[in-house]
């Protein structure tokens, strides 16, 4: 299948998540589209930059929810080359509404921490405080940027969150109130919005077809049906499969899972388990390296 074509299906995948509408001037893609100063000679020949543009071409639909982040690749993910294949499933970022891409990853190629910093300031954009535990996660992990897919685990959202997305002209007590009720629905999600994210997610591991799948944090594990779906196998490694009849588990799909902590304030005690799970991924990818 042609690039384009490939970048067309994947957005197809992701129906009423992605408006249009949603990528103002203030947003995340927008900057990163439309860069500004040394920037834009810096992201000039970004592959992503016209991906998105595609992507986003299958997105002219009217807002019925709150968004999500985009999922962001490597520039060889999705071609024929060969490579070690690792999808990230993080955490939603909470964040007020799409517009944003995914542990802000088009920026690790570019940035260390202080210009990253720099970068999110000059911008006025929302920051991530675990980009660059993200960022040492892939690099101290050996994972190659080029064959990376990130994504966030949840992207539907109740059509109930769409009255609770900030507006421009929201005093601060507004959007506090708003940021409030929105992390309260994504909460007590009900059990179909479980299993529509969950359904879109086993879709987006099919279609991207990883070698390695790492969930980081704990929503990846959820979705996946961890008691179901994940099985021990030979030296405790863990495996999934995409299951189509609860009676059968193609095992010759299955996919190796390694699971990180997912970086923010609380989770500074869990440096030791940090620590064996980039060790964990490194022999993994090194394992993988060793087929091709």
């Amino acid at each position: 299948m042609e690039y384009d074509n490939v970048i067309t299906e994947l957005s197809l995948l992701f129906k009423e998540i992605y408006p249009i509408s949603c990528y103002t001037e203030e947003t995340a893609v927008h900057k990163f589209l439309n860069p500004k100063d040394k920037y834009d000679q810096l992201f000039d020949k970004d592959h992503y930059r016209n991906d998105i543009r595609l992507f986003l071409k299958q997105h002219q639909y009217k807002q019925i929810r709150i968004g999500a982040d985009l999922p962001w690749w490597g520039k060889k993910y999705f071609t024929s080359q060969k490579g070690v294949r690792v999808m990230i499933i993080s955490q939603d970022s909470n964040t007020p509404d799409a517009g944003s891409i995914t542990c802000y990853a088009h920026l690790m190629r570019y940035f260390k921490k202080a210009e990253y910093s720099s970068y999110i300031k000059k911008n006025r954009l929302a920051a991530f405080t675990g980009w660059n535990d993200v960022k040492t996660l892939i690099c101290e992990a050996g994972i190659d940027l080029d064959f990376l897919y990130i994504t966030d685990g949840r992207k539907v959202y109740p059509t109930e969150s769409l009255q609770y997305k900030n507006a421009s002209s929201d005093s601060d007590e507004e959007r506090k109130f708003k940021e409030k009720k929105r992390k309260s629905i994504i909460q007590s999600m009900s059990k179909r919005h479980k299993e529509v994210n969950a359904n879109l997610l086993k879709s987006e591991i099919k279609f991207c077809d990883p070698d390695v799948i790492i969930a980081l944090g704990g929503v990846g594990l959820f979705l996946l049906d961890v008691s179901k779906n994940i099985t021990n196998l030979l030296h405790n490694e863990l495996y999934w499969a995409y299951i189509e009849d609860s009676s059968q588990k193609y095992w010759e799909e299955k996919k190796r899972i390694e699971i990180a902590p997912f970086p923010s304030g609380s989770n500074n005690a869990l440096l030791g388990y940090r620590s064996k799970a980039i060790n964990s991924i490194r022999s993994v990818i090194e394992l993988y390296k060793n087929k091709e």
